[in-house]
């Protein structure tokens, strides 16, 4: 596992290196003005997304995958390395916006930092067993869709979710009643613990589905 994640990460790098300066400026400004804070967000998600999946094009490429087949254990090494990888860019990712929302003294700046981890952790529950399943080719359009879908997410800002809560008498969420008044800090934790499991749910998926492709 250790291999396939290194490899991984070794991929994303030199890419990595151009955007982690241009975020660094995109952070700088966010700090002065705050309304930068919610472009800030989307675009770290977004790149992040790209990114990941973009690992899954040098596996067709190079047939990393059936090289993981014909090694013993390497089909759930290879998976499981990945999804470590993304649980280190959730955490990086949510980790940064929270700093820059603490940064900013602003509450909707922090819960949006959250926002920004939870949606991509909900973007790559959807697109991991996708791209494990159909490579970078078919599943593009099945990942449009999905990330259609993960943008509407983007919908729910911090005052849409403020004025719901203002105005709700109780809130339910995936079954559980949350009392009125509850904080929207609280609210985007809930949603990013939400959003962590699912991604925690899709491992197994991914796993079984490397295990019964033919290569």
């Amino acid at each position: 596992m250790k291999g396939f994640f290194k490899r991984d990460l070794l991929l994303t790098l030199p890419n990595a290196r151009f955007y982690l300066l241009f975020l660094a400026v995109m952070a700088a400004v966010s700090v002065v003005a705050s309304h930068f804070q919610s472009f800030l967000s989307f675009y770290v998600a977004i790149f992040a997304m790209s990114t990941l999946l973009g690992l899954f094009a040098y596996d067709d490429q190079n047939h990393w995958q059936g090289y993981a087949a014909a090694t013993a254990g390497g089909r759930r090494a290879m998976v499981c390395g990945r999804y470590l990888l993304c649980l280190a860019a959730v955490v990086l990712v949510t980790g940064t916006m929270v700093v820059l929302g603490l940064i900013g003294r602003q509450e909707n700046n922090l819960s949006s930092g959250l926002l920004c981890g939870g949606l991509l952790c909900f973007y790559l529950a959807v697109a991991m067993p996708l791209s494990y399943r159909f490579g970078t080719g078919k599943s593009r359009l099945i990942l449009l869709i999905a990330l259609g879908a993960t943008m509407g997410l983007v919908g729910l800002t911090a005052q849409g979710l403020e004025e719901a809560l203002e105005w709700a008498d109780r809130v339910t969420v995936a079954g559980i009643t949350l009392p009125q008044g509850m904080s929207l800090f609280t609210m985007s934790l809930w949603i990013l613990g939400v959003a962590l499991a699912l991604l925690a749910l899709s491992w197994p998926v991914s796993l079984w589905v490397m295990e019964k492709k033919e290569f």
